[in-house]
């Protein structure tokens, strides 16, 4: 588990400013200031700001720089009260965004393929429907702590809202040629579709009491619970009519959840620790849609589901010190997530549901540090069996996502991450893992392509492919990572530095079904950073690349009407300042 934490308040007048620029627009600025507010309160202000220009030229309508831009901005407002054994964290945030949704490029996988067909072009489409993304969300929390003596009592509680509209061009193409050189773009039917989240609103509290640290036994108790009403709707335009409305469906889902929850931690002795923990959950759930208007003539539909269940989940770690340098522990665990519901109904006449999802998880690993303390070096093997995983079977024959489950999904693997002070100048880090997955379940079928591909697996009587033996999508079996830093000392307080980074994954499938076109090549994606900084790291002047190597790469696919493509972002150059204060 990775935890993130914000920079919070202190009584420090402390902050940092950074702006870039870089090819294609790309503009980032961001800032924080906090210090004292006078008395026990401190405070803390954060921004955020990030724009990139439209890149892509629509060769349809001949619009350049069509798409492929936004703009984001987020602030955080922090307050914090610290006085006598009682702390009180104050939090409000929103963000703004608005630009291009994932641009889809028709056509660009060619028939027995999992390569780009020739003459494709990354900043260029040949596009009939429209493109536009917003989104608005504002939240805020309060994290408030007693110190009680022996005990902490901890109050989290939180409220988030947000609302979305997402529009695109689904096919990717074109439904009439203003010329022969554009028939390659030609799709079988035009679709033009949008979801929007007019509301989501979310409530969360938690409350938990905790031991404060002791030599031999440590223990927290405590409840939680969770409250979402959101409303989903689903549009669909008619693209050689003037892109009017011609299909419209509403959803609604209510969901009540909560928990209570329990670990004890145990120094059975020295080199011995013991850390169990237990949680009891019940989640429930009350879906409702509406299909108003239908874009195939299927009619007015309503209908309701309200899956619900309840479950015990928990873990059992245990923690050897064979040394001040190297731990080793070993962990069961198992969890649960709760039925789920499915309702695209604009262009299908039913909701779907998966039932919940079980998994117990085995882990055993060693963390060690060495070379007084330069080198660190963690890693483990794991393993895990899920019964009734839920999975979503996208597009296919019709342009619906369903719900499924998987009998069984079995996985295993092995990962590390490593770092180390080479020398005091040169820094080196590195991760990587091997993890294999596999569905197990003999009569699992999921509708093929419906835009023509050549499928792998077997398929039963229906024509649906038999996925038994897959890997789950977007499962690589091999991921790595990269990072070296190299520094210059350069009179009493600056540096000369060289920074780069690179990531890797191997072979992915895009779908439950394996097919020769629907799959991602290995990826290999690396960045370099190359500056000064001075008043001991406070200033900082840099040049900065990413995806250095401009390579293009296919990261996903649609496959209900042609054999349409995502791709990676193009090479970026830029240039960054930042300063410390």
């Amino acid at each position: 588990m990775i935890k993130f934490d914000s920079v919070k308040p202190s009584q420090d007048t402390s902050g940092y400013a950074r702006v870039s620029y870089g090819t294609k627009g790309t503009a980032n600025a961001e800032a924080a200031l906090g210090g004292s507010l006078g008395g026990h309160w401190s405070g803390r202000v954060s921004a955020l700001a990030q724009h990139r220009d439209g890149w892509i030229d629509n060769a349809y309508t001949g619009e350049k720089d069509a798409l492929g831009g936004y703009n984001d901005r987020a602030i955080r407002l922090q307050a914090m009260y610290d006085n006598d054994g009682f702390n009180a964290l104050l939090n409000a945030h929103a963000r703004w965004l608005d630009g291009s949704a994932m641009v889809n490029r028709a056509n660009a996988i060619p028939l027995g393929s999992d390569s780009f067909a020739p003459g494709f072009q990354r900043d260029t489409v040949y596009q009939d429907g429209r493109n536009r993304q917003h989104l608005f969300s504002w939240g805020s929390n309060a994290h408030l702590t007693w110190n009680l003596g022996d005990y902490t009592f901890t109050s989290i509680t939180g409220f988030e809202k947000a609302d979305t509209y997402s529009l695109g061009d689904v096919d990717g193409g074109i439904a009439i040629p203003h010329n022969p050189g554009q028939d390659k773009y030609v799709t079988p039917f035009p679709s033009e579709t949008a979801d929007a989240l007019p509301h989501d609103n979310q409530i969360t509290q938690e409350f938990r009491l905790a031991s404060n640290p002791q030599d031999q036994l440590n223990w927290q108790v405590g409840t939680y619970y969770f409250y979402e009403d959101i409303a989903i709707a689903n549009y669909d335009y008619a693209t050689l009519n003037n892109h009017a409305m011609d299909g419209y469906a509403v959803q609604s889902q209510t969901t009540r959840a909560w928990a209570g929850f329990g670990s004890v931690d145990y120094r059975l002795t020295d080199s011995f620790d013991v850390r169990a923990g237990a949680r009891y959950s019940h989640d429930s759930r009350d879906f409702h849609v509406d299909r108003i208007l239908s874009p195939i003539g299927g009619g007015p539909l309503s209908l309701s589901a309200n899956p619900h269940d309840a479950r015990w989940s928990g873990d059992l770690t245990g923690t050897w010190t064979l040394n001040p340098n190297v731990n080793v522990y070993g962990r069961i665990a198992n969890g649960f997530r709760a039925p789920s519901v499915q309702g695209r109904v604009l262009f299908a006449d039913f909701i779907s549901q998966a039932k919940p999802e079980t998994i117990t998880s085995y882990e055993l690993g060693v963390k060690t540090t060495g070379m007084d303390n330069r080198l660190r070096f963690n890693a483990d093997v794991y393993n895990y069996i899920m019964h009734n995983e839920q999975l979503t079977a996208v597009g296919g024959d019709i342009n619906v996502t369903r719900l499924i489950n998987a009998k069984k999904t079995e996985g295993y693997g092995a990962e590390f991450d490593l770092e180390a002070y080479l020398t005091p100048n040169f820094i080196l880090t590195a991760g990587g893992s091997y993890n294999h997955t596999e569905l197990k379940d003999p009569n699992l079928a999921v509708a093929v392509c419906g835009s023509g591909c050549t499928v792998l697996d077997p398929l039963n009587a229906q024509g649906n492919a038999l996925v038994d033996g897959n890997p789950l999508p977007n499962a690589p079996k091999w991921i790595g990572n990269l990072t070296a830093r190299y520094g210059i000392p350069y009179g009493e307080s600056g540096e000369f530095f060289f920074y780069t980074d690179w990531s890797y994954r191997s072979e992915v499938n895009f779908f439950l079904y394996q097919s020769e076109e629907f799959r991602g090549k290995p990826m290999l994606e690396g960045g370099v950073r190359v500056g000064y900084n001075w008043d001991f790291g406070k200033r900082e002047i840099a040049l900065y690349g990413r995806n250095i190597t401009n390579k293009q790469y296919i990261t996903g696919a649609i496959d209900f009407n042609n054999r349409t493509a995502f791709v990676n972002d193009p090479r970026i150059l830029g240039v960054e300042f930042r300063a410390d204060f």
